[in-house]
């Protein structure tokens, strides 16, 4: 989500961790303030199951989160951790 109040591009940010994600294979380049974007395991089976009217999905994720809880970190183009 983006908190800040300015639209924030998403080129060259990647998510590391149990699931890595690289935004500039997305489908999502910019997302405006208070708009979120949704990474998802499999579209199909996701657009089989909801309705993606009005979801902003970037794309299909690698990788899986361990039940017990895993830490996630978003990295800019030169591998600097943004956020964790």
């Amino acid at each position: 989500q983006n908190s800040g109040s300015q639209a924030l591009n998403l080129t060259g940010i990647r998510l590391r961790g149990g699931v890595e994600f690289d935004f500039a294979d997305g489908e999502i380049v910019e997302i405006g303030p208070g708009e979120y974007v949704v990474l998802v395991r499999n579209l199909e089976a996701f657009k089989t199951r909801y309705s993606p009217t009005g979801i902003n999905i970037a794309g299909e994720y690698d990788g899986s989160l361990e039940n017990q809880g895993e830490a996630l970190r978003l990295e800019d183009l030169f591998g600097e951790t943004i956020q964790t």
